[in-house]
């Protein structure tokens, strides 16, 4: 079984977002797409609340506010690590950086109600 490390992921990252800084797409497609092994959840570029979220009665986007994004994440980070594992909540966190980036630049165009792909437009 092959699982990306955090370290190698926050370094893909932080790559990705040197490159969209310098010549940022018009779109962005989160797949969702889950990966081997299949008890992982896909890492979202948005975060989209489910109606088993402890955080909150509103289904749909986690709004772009700091304090939700900030209780979220916290919660999301320990569910992760209490359900699936340490080292899938460190890929959780080193994914932030790109969920801060898509979430601050882009708007939903296209989401999961539609079919399970979301498509990001630049603002």
């Amino acid at each position: 079984m092959h699982v990306i490390s955090p370290n190698k992921l926050a370094s893909q990252i932080h790559g990705m977002i040197r490159v969209f800084e310098k010549n940022p797409p018009k779109f962005i497609v989160d797949t969702r797409k889950q990966h081997f092994p299949w008890d992982r959840p896909p890492l979202e570029l948005w975060p989209n609340l489910r109606k088993e979220s402890a955080i909150s009665d509103r289904q749909g986007y986690l709004l772009t506010q700091p304090n939700a994004v900030k209780t979220y994440e916290a919660w999301y980070g320990s569910l992760l690590k209490e359900k699936v594992g340490p080292d899938e909540a460190a890929r959780f966190e080193a994914m932030k950086p790109l969920r801060d980036y898509v979430m601050a630049h882009y708007r939903i165009v296209y989401n999961q109600s539609r079919g399970p792909h979301v498509l990001f437009e630049r603002k």
